[in-house]
């Protein structure tokens, strides 16, 4: 319950900052990892909102930001 919230007040916060979606992956992505996407990763990120597509904006973003939350490399210092 604690990751699902924080992505979901994540995903507010994306979604508030700009209505276009490849600036809102470079938003999570800063937020998440300090650093910028990359054109695949905004490309693959794109291809996974579209598959989330049949749920609501709140929940597609929340999704993915708790995808990202989730991911090694957010788990991880390098």
């Amino acid at each position: 319950p604690f990751i699902s919230n924080q992505a979901a007040s994540m995903g507010k916060l994306v979604m508030g900052k700009t209505n276009n979606n490849d600036d809102r992956i470079q938003f999570a992505y800063e937020l998440a990892f300090s650093r910028l996407a990359t054109n695949n990763e905004i490309y693959k990120a794109n291809e996974f909102l579209n598959k989330v597509s049949n749920n609501s904006p709140n929940q597609q973003w929340s999704i993915f930001c708790q995808a990202l939350l989730a991911s090694a490399e957010f788990r991880y210092v390098d």
